[in-house]
């Protein structure tokens, strides 16, 4: 699931105590709050919000931490006071509750000059600071990490300014702050400083039990938390389609799992959409396209997919032993036994290539991938005009440089299905917003970015649903009765609608009331 973040000016009142719903209002400055979603073995079991009040003095402020269970029922309250904090991750295990927080005294202060700013740089203090709280409100521990971060001074616009200062500082990890429960153990805290990358484990009483350096160098990271185990997946480039690699730490026996380059047998590269724990075996799987590996360092266009960007689709399941190895489910375009798809990846029925964004397992062990599919057409009005142009030279190279003697647009969604063989089928279109056309030859991440793609699964019906975020609509797709069973209007003029993760078979429907100033959170069944 993923994870959001949620910010306003102030909180306010709730309603209904029983109520699967509550209202946030806006009511003053010097107020904000954060709402978390809190975790635990990958999957939403309530949230917190922290809400930061007044200024106690120089170098302290008040806080309020409200816990609320998966309905947005309030079920305890936290006070205390410490520096300027900036929460970025929550997770849950054994009826403890760990926060993991960024102090510094760096955080929003203001700077009359580049000298006084450089002053309190040299002397920043930058802390990691993990709490760890029980349900009934009370704080059981509390731990200090020391941190070097970046800092950089940026200029506050005076419209901006509390104070009278004109430089503020913007403070940054190399690799931000990922948390999650280890179950039956305690917590996995990974995050990377000037000092390297780093991992660590603690158990419920908030002591730390465990640590690994982590000397795999790469400029990404994601954690993953399978039974006692941690794997990591990384990105070795972002300029470069696909050079992911994993690797894995044993938190009991200090089991290292060594780094596995994640290519086929045919060397090529892997383009991973979902790193995620299998809703039946509990084990990692990892998803997403075969990369050409001719194409392996260039861009992705309309133009690119037609000459075979894409081998294909892949799964990776983890076995129940204690290593990084993995079952391989590979599905090549190539080999002859799929009538409707072709070689170079094109869907002939339905006339369109595919660019997969999202991907999970169902409950049956079949894999499943949505994204946009990519129309390709003859630009006619190109090639007539560069013809009727041709005797005057530069108009013709203008427009066919421009333009350009292939279009293509981003169509409706589509969902295919790759069984536990490899087999693949076509399921279906999700109706979409219609999108005007582009040069085949564009950088397709130029003008993809009309939908988003989420997940939520739900274990009582042992059913997935794909969450579509268009611009005027939220799509909700039912992947076991194969239809769209909800349309959610994000704008209609008075209110901005956002679809959040929730618990089981539920969505977080958040409405924010544009003359009210105010946000309204409810929880409701799919």
């Amino acid at each position: 699931m993923k994870k959001f973040v949620f910010a306003m000016c102030a909180l306010l009142t709730t309603f209904g105590t029983y109520a699967q719903k509550k209202v946030f209002k806006e009511v003053g400055e010097g107020i904000s709050t954060q709402l978390k979603v809190i975790h635990q073995d990958n999957t939403l079991v309530g949230y917190l919000s922290f809400t930061e009040l007044e200024k106690t003095n120089k170098d302290s402020f008040s806080y309020k931490i409200t816990i609320m269970d998966e309905n947005l029922n309030d079920i305890g309250t936290v006070n205390f006071k410490n520096k300027k904090l900036t929460l970025r991750s929550v997770a849950f295990e054994q009826d403890v509750i760990c926060l993991a927080y960024i102090k510094s005294n760096m955080y929003h202060q203001e700077f009359k000059t580049k000298k006084e700013y450089n002053k309190a740089e040299r002397v920043a203090d930058d802390e990691l600071y993990m709490q760890f709280l029980g349900l009934d409100g009370k704080i059981i521990n509390t731990k200090d990490n020391r941190l070097i971060m970046s800092h950089t001074a940026v200029y506050v616009p005076p419209a901006a300014r509390v104070g009278r200062g004109k430089l503020t500082s913007v403070q940054a990890l190399k690799h931000d702050v990922q948390l999650s429960n280890i179950p039956q153990k305690g917590f996995a805290c990974f995050y990377g400083d000037g000092n390297g990358k780093n991992l660590l484990v603690y158990n419920t009483a908030g002591e730390q039990t465990w640590s690994k350096k982590i000397t795999e160098k790469a400029e990404g990271y994601r954690m993953l938390v399978s039974n006692q185990d941690v794997f990591f997946l990384c990105k070795e480039y972002y300029t470069v389609e696909g050079s992911y690699k994993v690797f894995g730490y044993g938190t009991v026996d200090s089991t290292v799992f060594p780094t596995r380059d994640l290519k086929d047998k045919q060397d090529n590269p892997l383009k991973v959409i979902s790193f995620e724990n299998d809703p039946v075996s509990g084990r990692p799987y990892i998803s997403g396209s075969i990369i050409a590996k001719k194409r392996a360092a260039k861009f992705i266009s309309a133009k690119h997919l037609s000459t075979g960007a894409y081998a294909g689709v892949f799964t990776m399941n983890a076995t129940d032993g204690k290593s990084n190895e993995f079952k391989e489910v590979y599905t090549y375009w190539s080999d002859n036994s799929k009538a409707n798809i072709s070689r170079k990846g094109y869907f002939r029925n339905e006339r369109c290539y595919a660019v997969f964004e999202e991907s999970f397992k169902d409950y049956e062990g079949n894999t499943y991938f949505t994204g946009n599919s990519l129309y390709r057409k003859t630009n006619i009005g190109g090639i007539i005009a560069s013809v009727l142009t041709a005797p005057l030279i530069v108009p013709p190279i203008f427009i066919l440089t421009l333009g350009g003697t292939q279009r293509c647009k981003v169509k409706d969604p589509v969902v295919i299905r790759q069984d536990r063989e490899g087999m693949v089928s076509f399921q279906k279109y999700i109706p979409s917003t219609r999108n005007a056309f582009h040069p085949a030859a564009a950088n397709y991440a130029a003008f993809c970015d009309n939908n988003d793609f989420g997940v939520v699964n739900s274990t009582e019906t042992k059913n997935n649903y794909i969450i579509v975020y268009e611009p005027r609509n939220i799509v909700i797709f039912d992947v076991k009765q194969n239809k769209q069973v909800r349309s959610i209007p994000r704008n209609d003029g008075n209110t901005y609608t956002s679809i959040f993760p929730a618990k089981e078979g539920h969505i977080m429907v958040s409405e924010y009331d544009f003359k009210a100033r105010s946000t309204s959170l409810s929880i409701e069944a799919l």
